[in-house]
């Protein structure tokens, strides 16, 4: 990795992600500091959501099926965990060159970005309530975008609709798996 500060890498991932990608990708950390990281600010991102929750509460029903922290934090880590290991081995075999732990980086320094928008987010819902729906949606469209950018060049794709492609599949079956597994165990989804 480069002499880059965060803020450098942080301003580099939201103006140019393709290039924030490769100072990521870059990045020569071993699998602990990745495993740390990804647990980090999924903490960090489950405990936003639920002061966020304090400040303007969801509907009864979505604070329902959030249950508590820890229950939260658990299965964001499981379904992001599930998902890079689907994007690792389901994009390897479509071309991609990209190991777990490449995939497990990106996704921790990307929900790092997530958090940033999450933040800013928050921020909004204190200082102008109103525009507060506009700004999740385009932090969420950004976000995104980082996202699939990312995992473009972390599988040397070189074609951002693959990466879409990977993305949503992964996620999508990560939940079903997830939800087997937790129908199994009579967790009931």
């Amino acid at each position: 990795m480069s002499d880059k500060t965060i803020v450098d890498l942080v301003r580099e991932t939201l103006l140019n992600p393709r290039a924030a990608a490769l100072e990521v990708k870059g990045f020569a950390a071993n699998a602990t500091v990745v495993w740390m990281g990804m647990v980090c600010v999924v903490c960090v991102s489950v405990v936003l959501s639920f002061v966020m929750d304090l400040i303007a509460p969801a509907p009864q029903e979505f604070r329902d099926l959030m249950g508590g922290p820890i229950f939260m934090t658990g299965v964001v880590l499981l379904v992001s965990v599930c998902s890079a290991w689907l994007m690792s081995e389901i994009g390897r075999q479509i071309g991609g060159t990209a190991q777990f732990i490449d995939v497990l980086l990106v996704m921790a320094w990307t929900q790092f970005i997530q958090v940033l928008f999450q933040a800013s987010v928050f921020l909004g819902l204190i200082l102008v309530p109103s525009l507060v729906l506009i700004l999740q949606f385009l932090a969420l469209a950004w976000s995104t975008w980082i996202f699939i950018q990312f995992l473009d060049q972390v599988h040397e794709f070189k074609n951002a609709f693959k990466a879409a492609g990977l993305a949503i599949m992964a996620f999508v079956l990560s939940v079903v798996i997830l939800s087997v597994v937790a129908t199994m165990f009579g967790a009931g989804v």
